[in-house]
């Protein structure tokens, strides 16, 4: 298993990380961390994008968890699940605290 991290900055400054991981069956988008005063100007997108066209690149599917990091209620899962959905991930499972999805090979 290979393990990974796609970095963002401004400046200087590291701003915000994506980290994954890489087995035979695919990519493991394992967390998202966008500082709080730089979320909304499109810097998890960017994030997602990067490791997506990898996967892409290399057939292989990418699995995730809608997790929030903190206090966990239904809103900020929903809120999570929808913004998965934006790059074709479909939820295959749903737990008490994460709901897990999945984006298929998209050659």
């Amino acid at each position: 298993m290979f393990t990974g991290e796609i970095k963002y900055s401004l400046g200087k400054k590291e701003a915000a990380r994506l980290r994954y991981s890489e087995s035979e069956d695919g990519f493991s988008l394992e967390s998202v961390i966008v500082p709080f005063n730089h979320r909304g100007c499109g810097i998890g997108t960017s994030l997602i994008r990067r490791l997506l066209v990898l996967a892409d690149g290399m057939e292989m599917a990418v699995l995730t968890s809608a997790r929030p990091i903190g206090s966990v209620d239904s809103e900020k899962v929903e809120r999570l699940v929808r913004f998965y959905e934006k790059f074709d991930f479909q939820v295959y499972e749903r737990g008490v605290s994460a709901v897990y999805m999945k984006r298929k090979i998209t050659a």
